[in-house]
């Protein structure tokens, strides 16, 4: 595994939560009512989508092996796909319970 790969893989997981958080603010912002379900938790899917793939990549990084770098960054990989899915998946969760334009 290359190590453009990896760390590729790394940085996956929190631009796919940026995306989320402004691809969701935007659909909020310019109409509200369309920010919960369906479009809002197909944006947090696609985005969960992109940290399952990031998690993919290291983790066949881990089993390749190779130098001590490359294992670096597939642990890093592995750790953001995991902690920025959690974020993801728990912001999901609260667009499909409550609608973003509930007053």
């Amino acid at each position: 595994m290359s190590g453009r790969a990896l760390g590729a893989a790394a940085m996956l997981p929190p631009v796919a939560w940026f995306l989320f958080q402004q691809g969701l603010g935007l659909v909020v912002r310019i109409a509200c009512e369309r920010g919960g379900p369906p479009i809002g938790p197909a944006i947090g899917a696609a985005a969960l989508l992109l940290c399952a793939g990031a998690a993919w990549i290291g983790w066949r990084g881990l089993r390749t092996g190779g130098a001590e770098t490359q294992a670096l960054l597939a642990g890093l990989a592995l750790g953001c796909a995991g902690a920025f899915g959690l974020a993801i998946a728990f912001q999901l969760a609260a667009t499909v319970i409550e609608a973003p334009c509930f007053r």
